[in-house]
């Protein structure tokens, strides 16, 4: 079940992503742009700082991931992933067993079914054509999870990839939802608990290739 899958991964994230450096620090407000020319789509990069789901004797750090809607009117191929008009696929970092890497549509399912990253933050910006080109060559060559290039790292990086050069953020030594948790905070027009309406099912590159399509995994 989808809920397996899911249980403990928090206390792993946890041990092995501590966030032991201060902070950037920023003009604050921060203002952004997020309009392109030419637009195909939305990009929305998510930040969950772990504070709604804490519980006694635990540590709960948080998520960061990237949402991407298509507003073309012709499917979108995000990495291994064949998006609709009018849908919306998340992406997100996972060490999980069935694959230790870069997911499809987890944490879209994780907030539906079981209402969780309650206070999650997000900033968007609009991506053309050229924008998803760099996105899927990052996702065919960082599919997988480590202590430094984890789920914050990756997400952020997929955002800078597709923002105007004055709206990326640049954070400073080992990255944690946290800290782009604060930096959104921080960012004029943020919103929280902004919803995936349209989404489909959940899975995986298949043998991390996204070329090969993509493996879904059922609960």
């Amino acid at each position: 079940m989808l809920r397996n899958l899911l249980t403990g991964i928090g206390a792993v994230f946890v041990l092995l992503s501590c966030n032991s450096v201060s902070p950037s620090v920023f003009e604050s407000p921060r203002s952004q742009d997020g309009t392109k020319d030419d637009a195909i789509g939305t990009l929305r990069l998510y930040s969950f700082n772990g504070d709604s789901e804490r519980v006694p004797l635990s540590i709960n750090l948080g998520h960061s991931f990237i949402s991407i809607e298509n507003e073309s009117s012709s499917d979108l191929q995000v990495g291994a992933y064949d998006l609709e008009p009018g849908y919306t696929v998340s992406i997100g970092i996972w060490p999980f067993s069935a694959h230790f890497g870069l997911w499809y549509n987890v944490e879209s399912n994780y907030m539906a079914e079981f209402s969780r990253f309650e206070g999650v933050v997000s900033i968007k910006t609009q991506i053309d054509s050229t924008d998803l080109n760099e996105i899927d060559e990052y996702i065919a060559s960082h599919d997988y999870w480590t202590l430094f290039k984890n789920c914050s790292f990756m997400a952020l990086d997929m955002y800078n990839l597709a923002a105007k050069e004055n709206d990326q953020i640049d954070i400073g030594g080992l990255i944690t939802p946290a800290k782009i948790y604060d930096v959104i905070k921080d960012t004029v027009g943020y919103d929280t608990d902004f919803e995936i309406a349209q989404y489909g099912p959940m899975g995986y590159a298949n043998d991390s290739d996204p070329t090969k399509g993509m493996v879904e995994y059922h609960a």
